[in-house]
């Protein structure tokens, strides 16, 4: 972890950048950094919904959410945690994935290619069953939806 940000450096992208860091994503409430050593900090402010969903990734053990290596930390003003780097190509297949998902939280007429993926990812379910039963906002799209080999993973399905 970057053991604190000096005060000089008031940009936190500027003091990533400058110690080597990555920018290899961004979102409404963070953006993610890539470290030397291949692994991803995501860097947040006050966003409940994403601590939430560390903390079932990290309880759940399903290959279809991101291996954290830590719990969320404070670092000045921003919340942090550091988490395995995934691929994020194959955007026309993100896209297809994130419509079967938002169909199945939908729970409406689930087509053939839904049921055959499902069958396919069984283990997806459960991160489904867990983003239905919580508060926050569903936030689906192909740029939440990352892939470890061939693997789909959803990063960060929920917002406040």
């Amino acid at each position: 972890m970057i053991p604190g940000i000096p005060q000089k450096y008031g940009n936190l992208q500027t003091f990533l950048k400058k110690n080597g860091y990555k920018k290899c994503g961004s979102g409404s409430y963070g953006m993610a950094w890539e470290c030397s050593d291949g692994t991803v900090i995501k860097f947040f402010e006050n966003d409940r919904a994403y601590e939430d969903f560390v903390k079932y990734c990290r309880l759940s053990r399903n290959i279809h959410v991101p291996v954290f290596y830590s719990g969320v930390k404070k670092i000045g003003n921003y919340k942090c945690v550091r988490m395995e780097k995934l691929s994020n190509t194959r955007i026309r297949r993100r896209i297809t994935i994130a419509n079967l998902i938002q169909e199945k939280l939908d729970g409406g007429v689930v087509s053939v290619q839904n049921l055959k993926f499902f069958n396919d990812h069984p283990r997806l379910i459960k991160v489904i069953k867990w983003i239905s039963k919580t508060t926050w906002s569903e936030d689906i799209h192909y740029g939440n939806i990352l892939f470890r080999g061939n693997v789909p993973v959803i990063i960060d399905p929920v917002a406040h």
